[in-house]
């Protein structure tokens, strides 16, 4: 991201052997462009994306972390909605 964002939620919990952590950012409409455009691309290419899994539904886009353990997980989200907003979520069970 280029532009100034907002951090509009953000929430953590830890216990012994969980973590999760959960925030949105609010972004600007440039930097949301460009990150569709990113996942866009790097969802039609996955030979180059080794650590990451981008994928596009009628939701919105989504960049997921590869081979992480049963119970893990990390990820962004971008709506497609007009809000203009990230979303990251990281779960570590």
């Amino acid at each position: 991201m280029k532009d100034d964002f907002e951090i509009t939620k953000h929430e953590t919990s830890a216990a012994i052997g969980d973590y999760y952590e959960n925030f949105t950012l609010k972004i600007s409409e440039n930097d949301k462009k460009a990150l569709f455009s990113e996942f866009k691309l790097k969802a039609s290419d996955t030979l180059k994306n080794r650590n990451f899994i981008y994928s596009e539904n009628e939701f919105g886009f989504t960049k997921e972390r590869k081979n992480v353990p049963p119970g893990d997980r990390e990820l962004i989200f971008i709506p497609k909605t007009k809000e203009k907003i990230l979303e990251y979520q990281l779960i570590d069970e």
